[in-house]
């Protein structure tokens, strides 16, 4: 009897013990069975909201990496044969991305161009007589609500997926809880006027009612007249703007040398997210709301030292 207890009780373990090894080699399975996307984008903000949407079976890359200036930019031959081995490709539009307009046009399935979606906030016409046409659309998060929800149809698009296991919900809910406070913060400076070396922020500008007031570069990457410069040197010298808003990646040392001839500050902005590595859109764009910041507070600083208050520069 003993004996016949003792083989049974054996026998329960070795059963456990396969069961427990089905149970380890199915989950495996279940999750490579999943087959993985592979999705191009232009730029890295791009990227970090498609990230910020998807799970792990989606792969995207970035065609510009740091130190890439997207109006003076070619594709490598590596490149090409990533975007002819992609999924999809979002990117801005032909206006802005001159290089990717042939491998667009030449993909062997729809894109997703931006700039062709319906209610995206565009700047007004007397701003873009100014900022000329200003195609940094990801700096509005009103325009990310609207590429976001264009990424989720995308991707049912060329996955034939009808179900929605986007975290799309919740990066709208917390874009709307971070915006709503970014606006509340920005609100107090919106009549004081702002410097960038290059104008690039038509759209950071409508979405926080800044006043950018001057500029060097214009939005198409040209410079402004000789004439013009001399002028914004002028209005610099006068202390009405508290910083030079600039890219570290997109002329640094004439910004610099600019900003030390009219002893301003220089406060770097990140617009391509090449300075570090993000975590999310929410965590880059909290970057530029604090660039700006910064700037605002060396005025107040500025104004404060009568008081021992320390000048807050970064």
């Amino acid at each position: 009897m003993f004996n016949k207890e003792k083989i049974l009780f054996i026998g329960l373990i070795s059963l456990n013990i396969v069961l427990a090894s089905a149970q380890t080699i199915t989950k495996p399975n279940s999750h490579t069975s999943i087959p993985q996307i592979n999705i191009i984008t232009t730029n890295i903000p791009l990227l970090l909201i498609i990230n910020d949407l998807f799970d792990q079976n989606v792969a995207v890359q970035s065609l510009l990496k740091a130190g890439d200036n997207p109006h003076h930019f070619a594709l490598t031959i590596k490149q090409r044969i990533a975007i002819q081995k992609a999924d999809g490709i979002i990117w801005i539009g032909p206006h802005f991305e001159s290089f990717m307009s042939k491998v667009a046009q030449s993909f062997k399935s729809d894109t997703l161009q931006l700039d062709k979606l319906d209610k995206l906030v565009w700047l007004s016409p007397e701003h873009e007589h100014h900022w000329h046409k200003d195609f940094h659309i990801w700096l509005n998060p009103d325009n990310v609500k609207i590429i976001a929800q264009a990424m989720v149809q995308y991707y049912a698009q060329i996955t034939s997926d009808e179900q929605d296991s986007t975290q799309l919900p919740l990066f709208i809910e917390r874009l709307n809880q971070h915006q709503k406070h970014w606006q509340q913060q920005l609100a107090p400076y919106s009549q004081q006027p702002l410097a960038v070396y290059h104008n690039g922020y038509g759209h950071l500008a409508k979405a926080f009612n800044l006043n950018i007031k001057y500029w060097v570069n214009n939005g198409d990457g040209h410079n402004i007249s000789i004439k013009k410069r001399l002028k914004l040197q002028e209005a610099l010298s006068s202390g009405e703007v508290p910083c030079l808003l600039a890219e570290p990646y997109d002329k640094k040392q004439q910004a610099l040398k600019l900003a030390s001839s009219v002893s301003l500050p220089v406060i770097w902005l990140d617009p391509l997210a090449y300075q570090r590595q993000y975590e999310s859109y929410i965590d880059w764009m909290q970057h530029q709301v604090d660039g700006v910041l910064a700037c605002y507070q060396i005025q107040f600083d500025s104004h404060s030292e009568a008081q021992g208050v320390s000048r807050h520069q970064r």
